[in-house]
């Protein structure tokens, strides 16, 4: 009988050497638990700014511990901006982001910063600054026109301004005036050119159209397009008279006055049908020849 009381008495020491053991080591684990922090938030850039929207990038780089529950940016026209003021709120975790910013005033400076919520709190990125584009102002332009009448026809002629323009093109500094990628070197270089006022006549939809073509060199094509085509329907405006020629493989075209009674003529053989009884008085005549007989 003693022998079984020392037992227990030896095996309630040892147990409660044990539990003491174990309340110390689950004491120092949750001494070690990591301790939680504010996100780490980085705005990185705006981008697609308009008169009244705009993109920002965003970086969520570190939850600081905890879960993001809440993220996006902030902005103002004053500046460090919270999520007080105007705000995105796009969702949980962290990663890259982009918020898209609408209804801004035109031509306005805003502040903006990214921000990021966990259970300790919020945090901010860096601030940026960006100003909203300036509405386009569309200015009323009064057309001055004056009739004239030459040699019995009647012409409506438009005014133009004179002034100092620059005329030419150039392919190689897009920081330079007049760039287009696409310009050839003969179209170089740009230069200032000087023009009084001067009219030029006015063109109405249906107007009969011909055009003097290089196809390359020594490589001539002349187009004639009027009301009594077979094969075109009329194009109602240059643009489109353009994109016909283009499609002929047209390098440069210079477009000339009218179409109605323009005549080609191919080895003594009428080529266009022409619009008779609509002549002018005045006539002009562009005439092509080879040098060799026969055209070599």
């Amino acid at each position: 009988m003693l022998i079984i009381i020392i037992f227990a008495i030896l095996n309630f020491i040892v147990m409660k050497r044990f539990y003491f053991a174990i309340i110390l080591l689950s004491l120092f684990f949750v001494g070690c638990k990591p301790e939680v922090e504010n996100p780490t938030v980085v705005t990185q850039e705006v981008t697609d700014v308009t008169t009244n929207t705009a993109k920002i990038i965003y970086n969520i780089v570190d939850d600081g511990g905890a879960e993001v529950t809440s993220r996006g940016v902030c902005w103002d026209t004053i500046q460090n901006p919270t999520i007080d003021d105007n705000n995105t709120n796009e969702g949980v975790g962290i990663g890259t982001f982009t918020s898209e910013l609408i209804d801004l005033a035109s031509q306005t400076t805003y502040y903006v910063r990214a921000y990021a919520v966990n259970s300790v709190g919020v945090s901010y990125g860096e601030e940026i600054s960006f100003v909203t584009l300036a509405d386009e102002i569309e200015e009323e332009v009064e057309i001055v026109t004056e009739t004239i009448d030459v040699n019995g026809v009647t012409f409506t002629m438009i005014f133009v301004e004179g002034g100092i323009f620059e005329m030419g093109a150039q392919n190689s500094d897009p920081n330079k005036p007049n760039y287009d990628e696409e310009a050839w070197d003969r179209e170089g270089p740009v230069h200032l050119v000087t023009l009084s006022d001067y009219y030029i006549g006015e063109i109405w939809d249906q107007y009969d159209r011909s055009a003097l073509c290089q196809m390359g060199e020594l490589h001539y094509l002349f187009v004639v397009c009027n009301r009594e085509s077979y094969h075109w329907d009329l194009p109602k405006t240059l643009e489109e008279f353009q994109q016909r020629l283009v499609e002929f493989g047209c390098e440069m075209a210079y477009t000339l006055d009218g179409g109605q009674t323009a005549t080609i003529v191919m080895n003594d053989k009428l080529i266009n049908r022409v619009v008779y009884d609509s002549e002018r008085d005045i006539t002009d005549i562009i005439y092509f020849a080879t040098a060799l007989p026969n055209g070599g």
